[in-house]
């Protein structure tokens, strides 16, 4: 049994299986949801499209473990990192 970030790298050039540290820390307000009763923070993603950040679809998700789920929390433009700060 391979583990999904395997098959989502094996299958989707534009995977990443987390976000950069200047995201989670800086623009973590970008990243955080509320599910469940609790935050949490994204991480994996996937990427479709090139140029400027409102022509790039991002779809993000964390993983609850306790739930075996993975739960997506925002499909749209790219949220903000390092290269995107707007």
């Amino acid at each position: 049994n391979a583990d999904f970030r395997t098959e989502f790298k094996n299958r989707h050039g534009g995977f990443r299986a987390d976000v950069s540290d200047t995201a989670g820390t800086r623009y973590s307000e970008d990243y955080t949801i509320s599910y469940d009763g609790k935050t949490a923070l994204m991480g994996p993603h996937l990427r479709r499209g090139k140029g400027p950040p409102a022509k790039i679809l991002g779809i993000y998700w964390f993983k609850d473990d306790a739930l075996k789920k993975l739960v997506v929390g925002h499909v749209g433009r790219k949220l903000r990192d390092e290269s995107n700060k707007n």
